[in-house]
């Protein structure tokens, strides 16, 4: 079963969080679009206020927000520029969620977060508005295959981590982020702060991205990534391309397309995921 649903947010005079880009319907980012959520006030909202099943334009959510210090902040991962200051907590509070309007199709789903357990991983759980009890209340179903989402603990990094993930859901439906589940076993404190997140629409790829080059389309094609300076670049001139790269312990760090690079941080080894409409490559690299 492959069916989402997200709603948007229209203020007059000024677009929060959506339709930013034609590819988005959604677009939410804590800290820049603070007064919309209710933390951009003069005198600022308290630390660790909670928020229990309130409104924001056609968004829902319920749990905790914070205010992070300076020594605390993370950098925007895809855009280092950018430092994030707040953040929305995702627990495993039963009641804990973040609902979104209704979407006519959903391509992939973005969150950039922080894993506050220090040695637990933990799953990201999407569901899916399956219809209505006797009271009007909306039922909240799991997908099956369910979509739980890998996520690993923390790693001090000094920016975000990104969890980027492909539903390419071709009709009506409506999404929520559930309350999180963590492994067994670790220490620390059992909730994501999370700081973005955004859902782009879908689009049908073409099953020939290149007609009339002469390439053939049905076999797989050459890769070759390429690294200079710590920045990662794929060479695959005759396709269109999705690439996902992630630390080898599962963690998803950044994402890019054709004609993007990725630049690492800091040395060492990383694996990066190749998609395009003939299939996926997977390659384990070396950064120094």
């Amino acid at each position: 079963m492959k069916k989402i649903i997200l709603l948007l947010s229209m203020l007059p005079l000024f677009t929060i969080g959506s339709y930013a880009d034609d590819e988005l319907w959604a677009d939410i980012n804590f800290t820049r679009d603070s007064v919309f959520w209710g933390q951009g006030t003069t005198p600022p909202q308290p630390n660790n206020q909670e928020y229990d099943n309130r409104t924001f334009g056609d968004y829902s959510i319920q749990g905790f927000f914070g205010r992070f210090n300076a020594t605390m902040r993370k950098l925007n991962s895809e855009n280092l520029e950018e430092q994030f200051i707040m953040s929305w907590r995702l627990s495993r509070s039963a009641k804990n969620h973040l609902t979104f309007p209704e979407y006519d199709n959903i391509g992939r789903f973005k969150m950039h977060f922080f894993n506050v357990g220090t040695a637990t991983g933990a799953y990201v759980n999407l569901q899916y508005r399956s219809g209505f009890d006797d009271n009007d209340n909306p039922v909240w179903t799991s997908f099956n295959p369910a979509i739980s989402i890998l996520v690993g603990p923390t790693d001090g990094s000094t920016s975000s981590v990104v969890l980027d993930t492909a539903l390419n859901i071709d009709h009506a439906i409506q999404l929520r982020i559930a309350p999180i589940v963590y492994e067994e076993g670790g220490t620390g404190n059992y909730y994501l702060q999370v700081f973005a997140v955004s859902i782009s629409k879908y689009e049908e790829e073409d099953p020939d991205p290149n007609p009339g080059t002469g390439v053939n389309t049905t076999q797989q094609a050459e890769y070759k990534a390429l690294i200079q300076k710590r920045t990662l670049q794929i060479d695959a001139p005759h396709v269109s391309y999705h690439a996902t790269v992630y630390h080898t312990s599962g963690v998803k760090i950044g994402a890019f397309s054709n004609n993007q690079s990725y630049h690492f941080d800091l040395p060492g080894q990383y694996i990066v995921k190749i998609e395009t409409a003939q299939g996926t490559v997977v390659k384990k690299l070396a950064v120094f």
